[in-house]
């Protein structure tokens, strides 16, 4: 069953991602028994495919269409972001 996650797409990677790590630092913290680790290796499967599909929103192209189109002054701005991420 998938979470349910309100937002856009790389908001709601972001958001799992962030509880993913938190559920892993938990584990790590306490002791580690057999059953804690059996469920460690999927939310850390979890995880990536969370970072993996957060990494593709970000390259995808028109990521900041919306905000450009509230706030085209930010256009040169966006462009160094974009630069940056590349």
């Amino acid at each position: 069953m998938q979470p349910v996650l309100v937002g856009s797409q790389p908001q709601q990677c972001t958001t799992l991602t962030w509880l993913l790590v938190g559920d892993i630092r938990e584990m790590l913290q306490d002791h580690l028994d057999d059953e804690a680790i059996r469920w460690l290796k999927p939310v850390l499967d979890a995880l990536i495919t969370a970072m993996c599909k957060q990494s593709e929103s970000l390259s995808s192209d028109g990521l900041y269409d919306d905000l450009l189109g509230t706030f085209p002054h930010l256009i040169a701005r966006v462009a160094g972001i974009e630069a940056e991420q590349n």
